[in-house]
């Protein structure tokens, strides 16, 4: 049902199985062969039940994020097993696909803490952080902090009053669905200190997304808040944690997890251990230039500034200071600072340096900074403002004119008056309409350059998501067309895109003359003519007319140029009263940049999603595209039916090939077998190299077990055939398994498991046929070999 029809409150029954209840929260989600969905109990059922039970219920369909059943009443049936967990993943959950199914997700416990009626575990996988609810007890659940888990559950969405999604949560019926993957260390105090300015930097000998433990010396306290330390190598901030009873100078003893938080790494869920005392810790004198860099961003610091203004906050007073060109901000937890601070005194703080971020394509750099000051003893004024202010003089003066301008008054004449003052009148009118003429066309211009910069940075977001090369093009063509005062855009592709995109829409005249660009001219504005030849085209007067424009001025080009070649050309056609249509050269020459770097990214993004996803000597699917394949055959074979083949092929003699001819003569023989099996499927089948001289072939549409044979047998005998290599003849032969779902496993492990096993079977049966009954050693066999496993 779609939302709209679910709120209609159609009656339903439904028989499934538990898989989460929560009696305290009144939570229920069950699950079928079909999907899960949510149950909102009625108020009058008061039914047990519990992770298993297989139940009926009854209600009526509702909506919020997804369709739900509301004022349900329930009935146990009996008691059968939970469902086998979806092979979900982040993304398809992020998204809300996993919406209300038994899931499983892996993750590092960060936090364990008391919730209602459940414990409430903080995990996180990479940068992904989201929670999950288990219906045990705080303490039966703390060991797992800081160890990597498994857990089966319930995926529940989080979303807004608008139904977007924000997150997801995972609902756990018992402790006995968490499996512990690798366990946290009994001691986190144990783990080897690091220096803090090594927080979340790369090594390969460092386990990233585990606790670190830094050692250093407090420069600011909190009780209620963050606090911060720094060692030698800089500061970090600590949050999450119990700070009572520290004072500045303290050496202590931090274990928590690092996260990315602007321009430097926090902790969260510390544990603090006070290690001694010792002496306040001394500020580093700096200047607002200093700070701008980013260096000292967390430590404790000493500047100096001019106080601009004051902004007394319910939970802190906020001051507003400048260092020459620089503005920044010092603010102080708790009540007001010194009473007699005035606008335009000179201060020196102390304070913890915290570097706000902005972030420009792909760097992340300072954008301004605030000082966190510890106490009021934190500011000292070296300079009083002076007492002859700007507020002070303008009344004074303001006074002195009066009294000049009524003596002039009364000295005067009445006519001399009148006219001095009609004149005055007029000429102050006069420039008062021509300061405002000013102020309107700059306020015009400042518009166009802030919608030009939106614009432009819209378009950038686009490239930095990676959206579709036509989405961005077009949005260019709109650019063009908006900024240049309704300038007709076509901006024309080269391979492989080979495409026109025009703003407005262009006449067939103007489109076939695009069309005929050659992307190797040296000058493009030679190809492109002045559209004035096609003036007695009937498409192209209509579509005068209907714009109605008449004239036209300029008709100018740029190219788009990717590595010094041309991937394009952006033209636009300006009309014959835009007096600034020269300038608008310059702004085609911004817009070529801005294509050019969407070409070029889009280029860079394909060859990294083809790297990651093909062997590197074949060109051949690796293990990570064969696994999304297999899924997505298995899916299709599901809703379609019929069968799919799946081929093992393992090469004999080719380790003596390696041993003896050495590794090119290997690489020769891989890459002439990747194309033998390849030229022996057909189309749609999938050909992938997972290690060695291991080959997987998988066949979709299949009707019968002996096609895949058939092809099997096919691509034995076309690599039996000889191979030479300067001028060595070279001969290898394969080993073939074959495995088709659902008949011998219906998930991709399975499959690759027994065709891997049938593989070794037929090799086990060659060896006894050439070496005769066991006087020899044992035969190589597959049963302690590792099988092919599902990559992370």
């Amino acid at each position: 049902m779609t939302p709209r029809a679910a709120r209609r409150a159609y009656p339903v029954r439904l028989r499934a199985v538990v898989t989460y209840f929560d009696p305290f929260n009144h939570l229920l989600f069950v699950q079928d062969r079909s999907d899960g969905i949510f149950v909102a109990l009625s108020d009058k059922e008061k039914i047990l039940m519990r992770a298993g039970d297989e139940v009926e219920v009854t209600g009526v369909t509702t909506a919020d994020f997804a369709p739900d059943v509301a004022k349900a009443y329930v009935k146990i049936l009996g008691h059968s097993q939970l469902p086998a967990p979806a092979a979900g993943s982040f993304a398809s959950a992020s998204w809300g696909r996993e919406d209300c199914r038994w899931l499983e997700l892996k993750g590092t416990v960060q936090r364990v803490t008391r919730g209602s009626g459940d414990t409430l575990l903080t995990l996180a996988w990479g940068q992904t952080i989201y929670k999950a609810h288990v219906l045990a007890s705080p303490e039966s659940l703390a060991h797992l902090v800081d160890a990597e888990v498994k857990l089966q559950g319930v995926c529940g969405a989080l979303f807004n009053g608008k139904r977007q999604m924000l997150g997801i949560q995972m609902f756990v019926p018992g402790a006995e669905c968490i499996r512990v993957l690798q366990a946290a260390a009994p001691d986190p105090f144990a783990i080897a200190p690091a220096p803090i300015a090594a927080i979340l930097q790369f090594s390969l000998g460092r386990s990233m997304g585990h606790r670190v433990r830094v050692q250093g010396a407090v420069t600011y306290p909190n009780r209620s808040g963050a606090t911060w330390i720094r060692d030698a190598t800089g500061g970090v901030m600590i949050q999450d944690h119990d700070a009572q009873g520290l004072v500045a100078g303290d050496v202590v003893d931090v274990v928590g997890f690092p996260v990315i938080a602007g321009f430097s790494s926090v902790l969260r869920g510390a544990q603090v251990k006070r290690v001694r005392s010792g002496a306040p810790p001394l500020p580093v004198r700096i200047t607002a230039r200093d700070a701008m860099t980013g260096d000292y961003d967390g430590q404790l610091v000493e500047m100096e500034g001019k106080l601009m203004d004051r902004l007394q906050q319910p939970a802190e007073e906020v001051l507003a200071l400048a260092s020459g060109e620089i503005a920044f901000t010092a603010h102080l937890a708790g009540g007001a600072a010194v009473q007699s601070l005035e606008p335009g005194a000179r201060l020196r703080l102390t304070g913890i340096c915290a570097v706000e971020v902005q972030q420009a394509h792909d760097l992340i750099l300072p954008q301004t900074f605030r000082l966190m000051l510890r106490s009021p003893a934190d500011i000292v004024i070296v300079g009083r403002p002076p007492w002859l202010r700007a507020d002070r003089v303008i009344p004074v003066l303001s006074g002195a004119a009066l009294v000049v301008a009524a003596a002039l008054a009364w000295v005067g004449l009445l006519r001399r008056r009148v006219r001095s003052q009609t004149l005055a009148l007029r000429a102050q009118t006069v420039q008062i309409q021509a300061a405002h003429q000013r102020t309107r066309e700059a306020l015009q211009k400042a518009c166009e350059a802030e919608t030009l910069d939106l614009d432009s940075k819209q378009i950038l977001e686009l490239i930095a998501r990676d959206e579709a090369v036509d989405l961005i093009v077009e949005r260019i063509a709109e650019a063009v067309a908006l900024h240049c005062d309704g300038a007709l855009c076509a901006i024309l592709l080269g391979p492989p895109y080979a495409r026109v995109c025009a703003v407005p829409a262009l006449p067939a005249a103007w489109l076939h003359m695009l069309n005929r660009i050659d992307f190797n001219s040296v000058s493009l504005s030679a190809e492109l003519r002045d559209p004035g030849e096609f003036s007695n085209d009937p498409a192209w007067a209509q579509f005068i007319d209907s714009h109605q424009q008449t004239h036209f001025q300029k008709f100018c080009s740029a190219p788009i140029l990717v590595e010094g070649a041309t991937a394009g050309v952006i033209a636009g056609l300006f009309r014959y009263k835009n007096r600034s249509a020269d300038g608008h050269e310059a702004r085609l020459d911004f817009w070529c940049n801005i294509a050019a770097l969407a070409l070029e990214r889009r280029r860079l993004h394909d060859q990294l999603s083809y790297r990651a996803q093909h062997d590197a000597l074949t060109g051949l699917p690796n293990r990570l595209l064969l696994y999304e394949r297999l899924e997505a055959e298995i899916e299709r074979a599901t809703r379609r039916g019929g069968l799919l083949g799946v081929l093992y092929l393992d090469l004999d003699g080719f380790k003596q090939i390696n041993d003896t001819y050495g590794h090119d003569a290997g690489d020769l023989v891989l890459t002439e077998v990747a194309r033998r099996m390849t030229s022996q499927v057909r189309r749609g089948d999938t050909v992938a190299r997972i290690g060695g001289d291991e080959f997987v072939v998988v066949l979709p549409m299949l009707s019968r077990r002996e096609d895949a044979e058939q092809i099997a047998e096919k691509i034995a005998a076309a690599l039996v055939e000889p191979m030479y290599s300067n001028p060595q003849r070279l001969s290898v032969s394969a080993c073939v398994g074959i495995a088709v779902w659902p008949l011998d496993g219906n998930r991709p492990d399975p499959l690759l498991r027994f065709a891997d096993g049938q593989m070794y079977n037929k090799k086990r049966r060659r060896w006894y046929d050439a070496a005769g009954e066991p006087a020899h050693p044992a035969p190589p066999s597959g049963g302690n070999r590792e099988i092919v496993s599902r990559p992370n």
